[in-house]
């Protein structure tokens, strides 16, 4: 807002270094440059302040889809105006010589013309996409229309204009529209998570029936290797029987052999040799004998007997 004092005949205006001050005197308009000040007379002179900073301004704006469903846009702007001789001869920037206020509201309507181009970008730009598609990638889409249509906007240059950025912040349908669509994405991703659910279910039982597998098949070859191992032990046993059995054979054949051999020695020797060659063997096999008592019957009997062998 500028800065006016007055004084008798003339008065002083002085406006901030982010605004522009011009002046009108015999339908001509002389810009005196940001942050200018100086003196008028308040008869036959018209002032004009256009800011020089960047304007922000919100906007919501409605679009049709190719289904005929209504989408609403709300965006954020950043405007500059470019040209402030250009902007004040289409829009009334106009102070009051009295307050240094604007006269009307020349920010609403630039504002207005804006938007009245944006509506028309967004118009186009949802209009050749369903609901659905709008919805699911509108951010993307319209935010590239908006960026497309502004930078080629020939209306708003021609007055001074420039929209430096257009920002989507929210895009929405009908509220019962949304719901719907809130309920089938909704549902989908619980389809989703049950989905998720019965494969996560699924793989466990699947590793659980690897698993019990895995432990049959062990069990199962261990079992194989104990059979062959009681099978190799049995071999073994039956080795070991047969060898033992084999080398009693052997042996008894070996004493058989002995004995034959030694029958047939002592078939040619006298009965007193064979006595004495079998006592040694006799005496092993028989009871001991602590204490022997010698009849005279007996010591007759024996002398006879040997009397009787050596005669014949």
């Amino acid at each position: 807002m500028a800065t006016i004092r007055r004084y008798p005949f003339l008065s002083h205006v002085t406006v901030d270094t982010n605004s522009e001050l011009l002046i009108a005197r015999g339908g001509r308009i002389r810009s005196l440059g940001a942050g200018a000040a100086t003196w008028f007379s308040p008869l036959g002179t018209a002032l004009a302040e256009v800011p020089l900073e960047d304007l922000s301004f919100g906007s919501i704006v409605r679009g049709l889809t190719s289904d005929r469903q209504e989408i609403t846009v709300q965006m954020a702007l950043v405007v500059r105006l470019l040209d402030a001789d250009l902007v004040a001869r289409r829009f009334d920037f106009a102070i009051d010589h009295a307050t240094g206020s604007w006269t009307g509201s020349p920010l609403q309507a630039v504002q207005t013309r804006i938007v009245e181009r944006i509506q028309q970008i967004v118009a186009e730009t949802v209009g050749r996409a369903t609901l659905e598609t709008v919805l699911a990638t509108g951010f993307e889409q319209v935010g590239t229309g908006l960026a497309a249509g502004l930078e080629n906007a020939a209306d708003l240059a021609a007055v001074g204009i420039a929209v430096l950025e257009a920002r989507v912040l929210s895009l929405r349908a009908d509220e019962d529209l949304e719901r719907a669509f809130q309920t089938v994405t909704r549902e989908a991703a619980q389809a989703e998570a049950d989905r998720a659910t019965y494969e996560r279910r699924a793989q466990a039982v699947e590793r659980e029936r690897a698993i019990k597998e895995n432990e049959l098949n062990n069990r199962t070859e261990l079992a194989r290797r104990q059979a062959e191992l009681v099978e190799l032990e049995g071999a073994n046993e039956r080795r070991r029987t047969e060898q033992t059995v084999e080398r009693n054979r052997l042996l008894a054949e070996s004493e058989r052999e002995a004995l034959a051999a030694r029958l047939e020695t002592l078939g040619s020797a006298d009965r007193v040799a064979i006595i004495a060659a079998l006592l040694p063997e006799l005496a092993g096999v028989l009871p001991r004998i602590d204490a022997l008592t010698v009849t005279p019957d007996m010591l007759g009997s024996a002398i006879r007997n040997l009397v009787d062998g050596a005669r014949a």
